[in-house]
């Protein structure tokens, strides 16, 4: 493709029960206990195949931060320190 692992975005989907959606640089790993403590949340659910794609419409290995069949969902960004997070809205 041409392209560093880094350039590419990874798309994480959490369930809260609700969706939440994590996007952050290729090249990073995340950090689940910072993200539920910096966004408040007592914890960061597993979200199978299933609620996945359901609250998506994408299979997991290819989810697209744009363009889910629920519109409902809540945006986490992180920059690539993982130290600053903010609330997106749903697009």
């Amino acid at each position: 493709m041409g392209v560093q692992v880094g350039q590419i975005a990874s798309s994480i989907v959490f369930s809260i029960p609700e969706p939440l959606l994590v996007i952050t640089s290729g090249r990073h790993r995340l950090d689940t206990d910072l993200v539920s403590r910096t966004a408040g949340l007592p914890k960061l659910g597993r979200a199978d195949a299933d609620f996945v794609r359901e609250q998506s419409g994408f299979v997991i290995g290819g989810v697209s931060p744009i363009g889910w069949i629920n519109k409902d969902r809540k945006s986490t960004r992180l920059n690539s320190s993982h130290t600053d997070i903010s609330r997106m809205p749903s697009s």
